[in-house]
């Protein structure tokens, strides 16, 4: 049923007079199947039937067969800006690595303290995120010696030794290394330790009755890969005094 229109316009022809009731009604009766038919029977929209990416272009097509696109995708370059270095300035999205912690990635464009800070905040934003550890750095070896420390050895020899399989640095004060004896010496114990120079870097002590050693190491000490650390034999041969355990933690020169 078509819509009576009083008026001539976009519309069509008008009827050029008044309408009657009858054709008021019978123009708000078809409004209101029209309406009707919307609601019971939508129109379906076209689905994305698929999206397709290469490179940094992205297209979609729809099942009606209409396609959009392409369009550019935005995307993040990373900068790889080496050891981190005190008071130089680093962007967002640098990336840095710092010696003996691992690889950060900078959140905040900043200018780097004298010391690297890695809980470093600005305007409550942390500044460096970790993206890994220090796992990659840990250089760690042992050595071990059964029966009396230094029986059988001569006291200018080799108790124990390890070459090195990387460059490596060990640190000034030993921490995270242990030593340790089964069993705890009579008197006071002393082991040095050097480098393949025989060169003096430090010591283990274990006191009397104490089975846990105290590391002396003053100085950082950097090895190349073949070079050695050894420990000396005691001067004197504790006779209580049994099985000798050592861990050294250093870091890679990486």
């Amino acid at each position: 049923m078509a819509i009576t229109y009083r008026t001539a316009g976009d519309w069509g022809a008008g009827k050029g007079a008044n309408l009657t009731p009858a054709e008021v009604d019978e123009n708000f009766w078809e409004a209101i199947q029209r309406i009707i038919s919307l609601e019971e029977d939508p129109p379906q929209a076209a689905d994305i039937s698929n999206i397709e990416v290469i490179g940094t272009q992205m297209k979609i097509y729809l099942s009606n067969g209409d396609e959009y696109g392409p369009y550019t995708l935005p995307y993040v370059m990373f900068r790889s800006r080496g050891e981190w270095v005190g008071g130089e300035n680093y962007a967002f999205l640098d990336l840095v690595t710092v010696k003996g912690r691992g690889l950060y990635f900078v959140n905040v464009s900043h200018t780097a303290d004298a010391e690297f800070d890695p809980s470093k905040q600005i305007s409550g934003e942390d500044v460096y995120t970790l993206v890994f550890g220090e796992s990659s750095y840990v250089y760690s070896f042992g050595i071990f010696y059964p029966m009396r420390p230094g029986q059988g050895i001569a006291a200018d020899s080799y108790m124990a030794a390890h070459i090195l399989a990387y460059a490596i640095t060990l640190p000034a004060g030993l921490e995270g290394s242990v030593a340790k004896l089964r069993v705890a010496p009579a008197v006071d114990l002393v082991m040095n330790i050097f480098d393949q120079d025989a060169t003096a870097l430090g010591s283990i002590t274990f006191s009397a009755g104490e089975t846990d050693g105290v590391f002396a190491f003053d100085n950082e000490w950097v090895g190349e890969v073949g070079d050695y650390v050894y420990v000396a034999p005691p001067t004197v041969v504790d006779d209580a005094a049994r099985d000798l355990m050592v861990t050294i933690v250093g870091s890679r020169n990486l």
